[in-house]
């Protein structure tokens, strides 16, 4: 941000229908990057590094960035006739016929695989082929990549749930990516890549996994997985940036409001924390958080407390990385 004036304010809505007069004692916990470095103040666009592979995954600063890449897509069992056919039979289920195996994906460098999906996996030998070789540098069971006992391919950055197995481990490949499965017939999957310029720092898929690849993956699954119980304040703003806090207690009285942070410095509201969680809990949703930048007449954000930390029916309901509600505490 620029230099701005930043007000957060917690206000109780006088219209109350239930006309509940409670008095809530809030807690409030703000890291605040006020000021302090180049990259926290100027544009993110603009001063983005380059990141590929799994750096991009515990940048969550750079989430607003414009990412570095010229092409998205994706290699789908989608019935091409606009039928219902999307993977069924495996009509579509790959691109064409190598001998005894189905070719998924056949991609052009410099690129990365940052996802694979499958609810119907098999234990049939899945190949990556990089850069013209001939012989796959990568070859394992299919539903083995989804396991979490191969490296790099550990949780949580694969696993399984309710819509089926997934890898989000980047695959990165200098001048191309082809992906064979070696059986009869394969069913419902999807494979997101994309495509960088030239130019990109790109270091094709080394299958003898390194100490700094495997923490760089740890660190990766700690993002992924904290949220919760864990801070993740450090990953949410540019390496270097100092950090203040700001704490807040205060009565929050019917059909009042109280200021929670007020300043007129430039800066980002890098995490935040209020306390406790069932001060929000009510189908009637008549606490309101409202934060206005730059002395705007109307506030940039205006809505019910909880539906700002994911509530859903007047209840906590959600449970993320970046936002959600934990214990007695919405972050």
């Amino acid at each position: 941000m620029t230099q701005r004036e930043n007000q957060t304010s917690l206000a109780r809505a006088t219209s109350s229908a239930s006309g509940r007069a409670d008095n809530y004692i809030l807690k409030l916990l703000l890291l605040i990057a006020i000021g302090t470095t180049s990259a926290a103040t100027q544009p993110v666009a603009q001063e983005a590094p380059w990141l590929v592979g799994v750096d991009q995954i515990r940048r969550l600063d750079l989430l607003p960035a414009i990412k570095r890449t010229i092409k998205k897509g994706a290699v789908t069992s989608y019935d091409r006739t606009g039928g219902n056919d999307d993977g069924f039979s495996g009509k579509y289920s790959f691109i064409r016929k190598e001998g005894d195996g189905l070719v998924i994906a056949d991609l052009k460098g410099p690129g990365c695989i940052t996802r694979i999906h499958t609810p119907t996996p098999t234990d049939d030998p899945l190949e990556f082929y990089f850069d013209g070789e001939s012989t796959p540098r990568l070859r394992l069971p299919f539903r083995q990549l989804f396991t979490g006992q191969t490296a790099p391919f550990l949780r949580p950055l694969v696993d399984n749930a309710a819509g089926g197995y997934y890898s989000y481990v980047p695959i990165l490949y200098q001048k191309s990516c082809k992906v064979v499965l070696r059986a009869p017939k394969l069913q419902f999957y999807d494979l997101n890549y994309v495509e960088y310029p030239d130019a990109a720092p790109v270091k094709t898929y080394d299958p003898k996994v390194s100490a700094a690849d495997l923490r760089a993956i740890e660190i990766a699954g700690g993002v992924l997985k904290g949220g919760r119980s864990s801070d993740l304040t450090a990953y949410n703003v540019p390496p270097g940036t100092s950090l203040k806090t700001h704490r807040f207690d205060g009565v929050l009285e019917p059909g009042k409001s109280v200021t929670l942070f007020e300043t007129r410095r430039g800066g980002r509201i890098a995490s935040l924390r209020i306390s406790p969680a069932e001060a929000f809990v009510s189908k009637d949703r008549d606490i309101y958080l409202r934060i206005t930048w730059d002395k705007d007449k109307q506030p940039s954000i205006l809505c019910p407390a909880g539906d700002f930390f994911g509530y859903a029916w007047g209840k906590p309901a959600m449970g993320s990385c970046l936002l959600g509600t934990y214990e007695t505490t919405n972050y």
